[in-house]
């Protein structure tokens, strides 16, 4: 158990991922580790019912949040945590996270621009983006409400779009030690919980 607090549990570090709903790909690009890390320390969350699969019926991109005993352990191991939420919009998150072009194009709509310039800036990451590509996600981004197209043909997020954008750059940054006092208390708490078992 007392690996779950260490500073470079892979535990510590999905779980303090996982303060909006990711899927493991998503997962192993912000922590750079191998995918059968990933899974398999997703695996010990949930059998551990620090973490739930939100959406198990989809194939691809599952997406996995934190349960209520996860948001207490996480609050323990980091404090200050930003509160950024996309779990109302589930389906738009999944749907957004199982395309990296989506991913890219919304990251660079942090303000109006037109398709012609978000293909230019898009193409440092995705060379092979095409003008279609973008055309077809920006469609796609106005249906599910996450983008608006003004009378000058640029393009900006609506609060939605904000919110989703948000949780996809709030990345896992160096976190101060965990207080001794903090860590006793979150190992007696899990203690406690594997015993009423």
């Amino acid at each position: 158990m007392p690996e779950l607090h260490s500073a470079s549990s892979t535990r510590d570090r999905l779980l303090l991922l996982l303060e909006h709903p990711r899927c493991a790909r998503e997962l192993r690009e912000r922590t750079r580790m191998t995918r059968k890390a990933v899974e398999s320390g997703i695996q010990r969350l949930v059998r551990r019912r620090l973490v739930r699969c939100i959406t198990p019926d989809v194939r691809q991109s599952r997406l996995y949040e934190r349960t209520a005993l996860g948001h207490l352990l996480a609050q323990e191991i980091r404090p200050t945590a930003r509160r950024v939420s996309a779990t109302g919009h589930a389906s738009a998150y999944a749907w957004l996270q199982a395309g990296s072009y989506r991913r890219v194009i919304l990251r660079h709509l942090a303000v109006p621009l037109t398709a012609r310039e978000l293909r230019k800036l898009a193409n440092r990451q995705h060379p092979r983006l095409g003008a279609n590509h973008v055309h077809a996600v920006l469609r796609n981004f106005a249906e599910l409400g996450i983008a608006l197209r003004h009378a000058d043909s640029s393009w900006s997020l609506t609060r939605l779009g904000e919110t989703l954008r948000d949780a996809d750059l709030d990345g896992l940054l160096e976190r101060p030690a965990i207080p001794l006092a903090l860590l006793v208390r979150g190992l007696t708490c899990l203690l406690s919980l594997s015993h009423s078992e």
